[in-house]
C-alpha cells in the first residue's frame, strides 16, 4: 500500500509518502506499537518531494499539477488503494436499490 501525507507550514508544502508492505500494516492492526517484534519488515523508507514555496507562482503551479496528478492517479482505478481500486467485485460498481433510500415509506 502507498501511504502520502502533505505537510504544510507557513507558505512551504512538501509531499511525503512511502510504500507499506502488507506484513507491516497487519503487524500494526494486530499488535499496534509493538509491531517491530512480529512484523518482518526490516524498515520503511518515507520519501519527499522537494519543498514547494507556495509564495511563488511557479512552484505553486507546479504543486498544485502534482496534487491534481496525484488525485487522477488515484481516481482512475490503477491505484490499488481500497474502493478506488478498480475490480469486479468492488462495492461501488454494484447498482444500488432505489428503495432503501425512498423517504415515502
Amino acid at each position: 500500500m502507498q501511504a502520502f501525507v502533505i505537510h504544510g507550514t507557513h507558505d512551504i508544502v512538501v509531499l511525503y509518502y512511502a510504500k507499506l508492505p502488507n506484513d507491516y500494516l497487519s503487524a500494526i492492526a494486530k499488535h499496534g506499537a509493538d509491531l517491530r517484534q512480529y512484523s518482518t519488515t526490516k524498515k520503511v523508507t518515507l520519501q519527499h518531494t522537494k519543498r514547494f514555496h507556495l509564495r511563488k507562482t511557479a512552484q505553486r503551479v507546479e504543486f498544485f499539477d502534482l496534487l491534481a496528478r496525484l488525485l487522477w492517479y488515484l481516481r482512475s482505478g490503477k491505484s490499488h488503494v481500497g474502493f478506488l481500486n478498480n475490480y469486479d467485485s468492488n462495492p461501488l460498481h454494484s447498482i444500488v436499490n432505489s428503495r432503501l433510500f425512498d423517504s415515502s415509506n
